[in-house]
């Protein structure tokens, strides 16, 4: 079973309502990579997966979160746009877990060729 925490209060969430598309997803990307350096630091875990983020699809979107470690497991959720979380989300293994981020980090490599075989 998984732990959850929300993100430190120290980092600050990517603002989605004053910005535009361009501007939140950059928002988006300095939130991800502040809280990367702070689960890095913090960890025990010395895991590849950690810091690394998932998805999971729920409701009209997504929820996400980032591996603060494995052993035990444990789950930073991504408080983004909408900030769905999963109530599932809890029940998963480390394995589980494991697989989503590399079938996810695959898929996304497969689609980043195609695109570019387009181009």
């Amino acid at each position: 079973m998984a732990k959850i925490w929300a993100a430190p209060a120290k980092i600050k969430e990517a603002d989605y309502v004053n910005l535009s598309t361009e501007e939140y997803f950059a928002d988006v990307q300095r939130y991800e990579d502040e809280l990367r350096q702070w689960v890095k630091k913090h960890s025990k875990d010395t895991s590849e997966f950690v810091g690394k983020i998932f998805k999971v699809p729920y409701a009209d979107g997504h929820a996400r979160y980032m591996v603060f470690g494995l052993k035990p497991c444990e789950l930073i959720h991504l408080h983004e746009g909408d900030a769905w979380d999963d109530p599932a989300v809890g029940q998963y293994s480390a394995k589980y877990i494991k697989e989503l981020i590399t079938n996810q980090e695959r898929f996304q490599a497969f689609w980043n060729k195609q695109v570019n075989k387009q181009s």
